[in-house]
């Protein structure tokens, strides 16, 4: 908005800004808005890659957004909202794949939500009530601590 009229109307705002994309570049303790700033400023120089690589490196957390890793979608929703380009998430993908990023699905799991002594625990429960076998249900109840 406001700053591509100040670049458009002002040639000489191109060199501050491209100053400006140097020194966020440059900043390794990048904060999310800088991040966001970044981006902007860079598809307004005309490096619309980088920008895109801005945004993925970028944790959708860090913007706000209630998800934690881009897809493909998400990303052509967000670069469209905040760059007003629209991109098609199969071209998306096409332009990552150039640029080295990896895509698929994220894949979860819940290892760290769980409790190793518990697991050890279950685990032993389960192989006593194996050994026991033919008991069902109440060999496994009775083999569980509590």
């Amino acid at each position: 908005g406001q700053l591509a009229q100040a670049v458009t109307e002002d040639y000489q705002q191109f060199s501050a800004l491209r100053d400006a994309v140097a020194e966020l570049e440059a900043r390794e303790d990048r904060t999310p808005a800088a991040a966001v700033r970044l981006g902007v400023c860079q598809y307004l120089l005309g490096r619309y890659r980088q920008a895109l690589e801005t945004a993925v490196e970028t944790p959708p957390r860090d913007l706000g957004l209630p998800f934690e890793v881009w897809t493909s979608a998400r990303l052509s929703a967000y670069l469209a909202q905040t760059r007003g380009v629209r991109i098609a998430p199969g071209w998306l993908r096409v332009l990552l794949a150039q640029q080295d990023f990896a895509c698929g699905r994220p894949k979860h799991t819940l290892g760290h939500l769980q409790d190793p002594a518990e697991v050890a625990a279950c685990q032993a429960a389960l192989a006593v009530a194996k050994k026991k076998g033919g008991g069902g249900a109440r060999a496994l109840r009775d083999a569980l601590p509590g």
